[in-house]
């Protein structure tokens, strides 16, 4: 793994920082640290745009931007891995982006289930995951073996377990801003494969090798993150950004500086000779920018 710094004067270029979430801003209890929303409340005050950037939705991410002050600082959200774009002072939605098609979708998780691959979508604030009958019974014996651990300890993914919804069919959803996959390494390469093949107007962003998410290929985090750019009158030089997985690769790429987190997966680290020294469960990012900022 190459620690190597970026050099004074493309630091000095930069104006914008942008963080992904899971597995490079939030540690794996999704959390982050005080001194971390501390030091990113500082370079916002100095002068410097956040934008966080994720797979996740709006919906999920109110406490952190309330927690990271975007609204005070002019700050940004990119969501769904750049469907759409919130300027969140404005507390307005940019929409620059393609849905996946509604009927594309119906027919890709109705494929899916029959090759018992899980899906899961999200509508009215929260995730629904579409499975076969098996898997439903199994999981449903699951929720009831971890019914006394989820009581008693509240652990965050035991918690997660039961804030979803599991059912056969879709319910009634107007737009279907990504899928997401569930199954067994090899399946889901199987999966990617085949949709690839009868939907060319989608592609997929790793997750990790047991679940990936499709979106309309006019959509990217780094698409998102350009859109930004220019509508702030900056360019991609100024940015530095950080992330972890498949769906970070591209705009690490382009940013002024990207930056892998040390604990990224491999393609990540292909992308950019610079990582964080720390993981994401070690504050990373906050080492880093502590670091190249001299704070």
């Amino acid at each position: 793994m190459n620690f190597i710094y970026p050099e004074k004067e493309n630091i000095k270029k930069i104006k914008m920082i942008v963080c992904d979430l899971d597995g490079t801003l939030y540690d794996h209890q999704n959390h982050i640290s005080n001194q971390t929303i501390e030091l990113l409340i500082q370079l916002q005050q100095s002068g410097y745009t956040l934008v966080l950037a994720t797979g996740r939705y709006y919906a999920e991410l109110q406490n952190l931007i309330q927690l990271l002050k975007l609204k005070d600082y002019h700050g940004f959200v990119v969501c769904t891995n750049g469907v759409e774009l919130y300027d969140v002072s404005k507390n307005k939605m940019i929409h620059a982006f393609s849905y996946v098609n509604h009927q594309d979708a119906l027919k890709m998780i109705q494929q899916a289930k029959q090759k018992h691959i899980m899906s899961y979508y999200y509508d009215c604030h929260q995730y629904h995951v579409i499975a076969d009958n098996v898997s439903l019974l199994l999981i449903q014996l699951l929720k009831i073996i971890l019914y006394p651990i989820h009581v008693l300890t509240h652990h965050h993914l035991i918690d997660g377990l039961y804030r979803l919804s599991f059912q056969k069919e879709v319910n009634d959803v107007k737009q279907f801003h990504k899928l997401c996959f569930f199954a067994s390494q090899k399946k889901i390469n199987e999966w990617t494969k085949y949709i690839n093949l009868k939907y060319p107007a989608y592609v997929f962003y790793s997750v990790n090798p047991k679940v990936t998410e499709l979106v309309h290929q006019s959509v990217s985090k780094y698409n998102a993150v350009e859109y930004i750019v220019r509508y702030l009158n900056m360019s991609m030089s100024q940015v530095l950004a950080f992330g972890d997985s498949g769906n970070d690769i591209l705009l690490l790429q382009k940013s002024g500086i990207g930056v892998a987190m040390k604990n990224g997966q491999k393609d990540v680290f292909k992308a950019t000779p610079y990582q964080t020294q720390h993981s994401n469960n070690k504050d990373g990012i906050y080492h880093y920018l502590k670091k190249i900022f001299s704070i």
